[in-house]
């Protein structure tokens, strides 16, 4: 019955209230203040689908990330906003960034050629079948290729690779020789195939 009565408290709670719940790290307070912007929130992701140049996923995909990654901020405690339109002006930095970091992963993955394709096909394919679980999404694929790699200099070249940098260009950041580079990508790019054949992904 108390947990009852907390729900109840929550969901009539005014909105300073659940700011400062949020801030105190309750995660049923963050998932309360996005239900009451949902719809608001919802229009601002689609307009900002339409500057995406093909259909990679819809609102409900994106709000789905956008509640997932929220809750995280509240878990662990790095929620700052002061005020509901604090609040409300992270979680639209959520949002946008979400659809541009999904549509550039995604288009990445599309736009990969030769030995590239064939990571890039699996990994769409994880990325795919998180997308049909609100509870995982994208993201969780790639979380998995990143937390299987051991070298943090590993993971920047994968992340700088998904942002869609050519290999030329991460070595120069990176201050590596091109045909080292491409042979680095390589043990990568099949390090990650395993990950995700271990992971039953393949």
């Amino acid at each position: 019955m108390h947990e009852v009565l907390a729900d109840a408290s929550i969901e009539s709670a005014p909105e300073s209230r659940l700011v400062e719940l949020v801030r105190a790290g309750d995660r049923a307070a963050g998932a309360e203040f996005l239900r009451r912007h949902r719809d608001v929130l919802r229009q601002r992701i689609r307009r900002r689908l339409r500057h995406v140049s093909r259909r990679l996923f819809d609102s409900q995909e994106i709000l789905s990330t956008v509640c997932r990654r929220l809750d995280r901020m509240v878990l662990l405690g790095t929620v700052r906003a002061v005020s509901p339109a604090a609040l409300m002006g992270l979680v639209v930095e959520i949002a946008d960034h979400s659809v541009v970091d999904k549509a550039r992963v995604f288009n990445r993955i599309d736009d990969a050629e030769g030995a590239d394709s064939v990571f890039a096909k699996q990994l769409r394919r994880r990325m795919e079948a998180g997308e049909a679980d609100a509870t995982r999404g994208a993201e969780e694929a790639v979380a998995l290729v990143f937390e299987g790699l051991a070298q943090p200099r590993d993971r920047e070249i994968l992340g700088l690779w998904l942002r869609g940098c050519p290999l030329r260009s991460i070595a120069e950041e990176l201050d590596t020789q091109p045909a080292a580079m491409r042979k680095q990508w390589q043990k990568i790019r099949e390090r990650c195939l395993s990950i995700l054949g271990e992971s039953g992904a393949a």
